[in-house]
């Protein structure tokens, strides 16, 4: 899950970065427990979210006649690129590379999925692919890394997230980019703050704590309505 030091891009092999590799080089074992808790808890879940994650898709090819499924580029560890898979909630069309309030491309199946964040559950099979991991930092497109900040770019030497503190704590994330520019929003005010958390995760990683995110996520996701 971690690479060696040795095998990292040379825009991780910085001095802000080294501390975070130390500290997690030395948790190796705690992140092969990390990795097989990810197949032990995401396999079985596919396996009885099928029927469910089936039903979904055919409501949305039936009620916006596209193709259900939503392929798009993020950076995973060691800044590789992978396909992150979502369920489609959007039309396709001109408009900002970030979501915003009442945003116009986003359908009404999708706007649904996205309050409940269903539409992120076939991330699941990324996860399985090792692509992603259940608690991490969550995925960013190329466009937004090629703005990280030298040490936030340490959020990079593991495995993207389905989940994180930041995702918890920016849940309501597109009510924060109405008005103005959302894109120049997004780089310069959400993305340092959810850096912050995410480095802070790095800082403090530990399996107890991941299974702590997990189930303040569910309750969140169940209880956001209250």
């Amino acid at each position: 899950m971690l690479p060696r030091w040795d095998e990292l891009d040379p825009r991780l092999q910085v001095p802000v970065v080294e501390p975070y590799f130390r500290y997690l080089d030395h948790r190796r074992l705690s992140l092969g427990v990390k990795r097989g808790l990810d197949l032990l808890l995401t396999i079985p879940a596919l396996i009885v979210l099928a029927p469910f994650l089936a039903v979904l898709a055919l409501v949305i090819l039936i009620a916006d006649h596209a193709p259900p499924f939503y392929m798009s580029t993020r950076i995973t560890t060691n800044f590789r690129p992978f396909r992150l898979i979502k369920f489609r909630t959007m039309r396709a069309g001109p408009g900002s590379s970030v979501t915003v309030r009442d945003d116009p491309r986003v359908t009404r199946v999708g706007r649904w999925l996205r309050h409940y964040r269903l539409d992120e559950l076939p991330q699941l099979i990324n996860v399985v692919r090792g692509d992603m991991t259940l608690v991490g930092i969550r995925p960013e497109a190329p466009v937004f890394v090629d703005a990280y900040t030298p040490e936030m770019r340490a959020t990079l030497l593991l495995p993207a997230g389905l989940t994180s503190p930041a995702s918890i704590d920016f849940l309501d994330e597109h009510q924060l980019l109405s008005g103005g520019d959302p894109h120049a929003k997004y780089v310069t005010v959400i993305l340092p703050q959810k850096m912050s958390l995410n480095l802070e995760y790095l800082r403090t990683y530990g399996i107890l704590r991941d299974i702590h995110i997990v189930f303040e996520t569910a309750f969140r996701m169940v209880f956001r309505d209250r």
